[in-house]
């Protein structure tokens, strides 16, 4: 589902910057599904805060430094925390982090207690302390490389959009899944799917966001990094298996709290 996701955005991403425009504000929220005839269709919406990136000449504009943060501190990229123009670059770096967060169910700097006044500098200084390596520990070689070539973009730089969406659609092919726009909220089986990270996501459960604001990683994420949940039983089997000789030939049931998992949905769909 976030392989898919990666690429229908880029590729929405790309037909926007065609068009001399960068969104400045991706997030999920700002990710929509189709109406009924279109339900299974990526949009992206909410273009209040976008702006030209090519002037009236034709020309790129040019980097300036000291601007006001504009975006969602969550998301934005760290050239935007750091009070620089934002141009195509920042648009694929705050992607990125989106799809981390579906990948993951959270962020590094999610719930992290701090002055209110300086959240917008303590956000940046923990993106930017993260390499991609760590970003994306755990996480298909994709998402790195999507990271690394994005970081080292140049503020007019043209972002090969080709290669970027390749990344994800090697991780689909890597693991004979199809783009077939059959999502996880969309599955028939209900009964692998997950409601810890909603849980965490909207709040419910205090003590694990108590553990997060403390910087521990909550027992059950390595269920997160579930790109598909078709896999989630083979890799939990994988998971017990490299702990505890004792399971390995274990026949591994997912719990029975295993639900519906909406952390991901409701964010799609929360506009």
């Amino acid at each position: 589902t976030v392989c898919m996701i990666a690429i229908d955005l880029i590729t929405i991403l790309e037909a926007v910057h065609s068009k001399g425009i960068i969104h400045r504000d991706l997030k999920p929220d700002n990710i929509v599904l189709g109406p009924s005839h279109d339900p299974d269709r990526i949009y992206l919406i909410d273009f209040g805060i976008s702006k030209f990136y090519i002037s009236s000449s034709n020309q790129h504009i040019p980097p300036k430094e000291k601007c006001s943060f504009f975006g969602t501190k969550r998301y934005a990229s760290v050239n935007i925390h750091k009070g620089c123009e934002g141009s195509r670059r920042d648009d694929l770096e705050s992607l990125g982090y989106v799809l981390l967060y579906f990948a993951e169910g959270l962020l590094p700097w999610q719930y992290v207690e701090c002055d209110m006044s300086k959240r917008v500098e303590y956000i940046g200084q923990k993106k930017e302390e993260k390499s991609p390596e760590e970003l994306c520990k755990g996480l298909p070689s994709g998402f790195t490389n999507f990271f690394k070539d994005v970081k080292a973009l140049k503020f007019a730089e043209d972002p090969n959009y080709t290669l970027l969406k390749y990344y994800f659609s090697e991780i689909l092919i890597f693991n004979g899944w199809t783009h077939d726009r059959i999502y996880d909220w969309t599955s028939t089986d209900l009964s692998i799917r997950t409601t810890k990270h909603a849980s965490i996501l909207s709040g419910g459960n205090k003590e694990k966001r108590q553990s997060l604001s403390n910087n521990l990683i909550p027992p059950d994420k390595q269920l997160a990094d579930i790109l598909n949940y078709q896999c989630l039983k083979k890799r939990e089997t994988l998971l017990l298996n490299s702990n505890s000789k004792e399971h390995s030939n274990d026949s591994i049931k997912l719990n029975d709290k295993m639900g519906s998992s909406n952390s991901m949905s409701r964010s799609m769909l929360s506009v």
